[in-house]
């Protein structure tokens, strides 16, 4: 694999262990970050930046420095990263709400708006949904620049892409971690049924 691609995956891999590091300290502290403050974190501390590096390397890719330096596509891990990571952090609300200053987007969201668990459990869903969104609308953009368009190479990328984000997401459901047996029942029916306890 290209040397890049080692350095991009290293760069990754410090900033997932600082990344940690600064939401442990935080916790320690009794402190929670703010919305924003916690999103930038929760990309590096989730380690599905790293994951995302990885697309390149399983898929056996040969994408131009050109398209892996482009601004678009750092979008665009940003909003596959939040997809997958506030995914979880929603899933992990079934098994009881995180402690009092353990980072989650829902219990930031609490605190922040003031509001009820479900309300926030609402709010972290439509902001997956918002995600979801500026992801196809980030790959469209990148479609849009011709050079990227014509090269098949890209398009396997991008596709890797989509794969890990439903990967990562389908995963949340299969697996009993979180949702036990009732995986299939929240994929069916939407988050509002995850068991949350009272």
């Amino acid at each position: 694999m290209h040397p890049e691609w080692y350095a991009r995956f290293v760069k990754s891999r410090r900033c997932y262990v600082n990344a940690r590091r600064l939401l442990a300290k935080h916790s320690a502290e009794g402190a929670l970050p703010d919305l924003e403050s916690y999103v930038e974190q929760k990309r590096d501390a989730s380690g599905w930046r790293m994951a995302l590096e990885m697309v390149q390397y399983a898929g056996d890719t040969h994408v131009s420095d050109a398209f892996l330096g482009d601004a678009l596509l750092r979008q665009l891990h940003d909003h596959a990263c939040d997809i997958a990571a506030w995914s979880e952090d929603i899933v992990s609300c079934a098994k009881g709400l995180p402690r009092k200053h353990e980072a989650n987007i829902v219990t930031i969201l609490m605190r922040e708006r003031n509001v009820p668990l479900e309300c926030a459990v609402s709010a972290a869903g439509t902001l997956v949904k918002q995600s979801v969104e500026a992801f196809l609308a980030t790959e469209e953009g990148l479609l849009l620049v011709p050079d990227f368009a014509a090269d098949h190479e890209v398009r396997r990328y991008l596709r890797g892409v989509r794969d890990w984000i439903a990967g990562s997401v389908n995963w949340l459901y299969e697996t009993q971690l979180f949702l036990g047996e009732k995986g299939n029942e929240v994929r069916a029916f939407g988050w509002v049924f995850i068991p949350v306890p009272p």
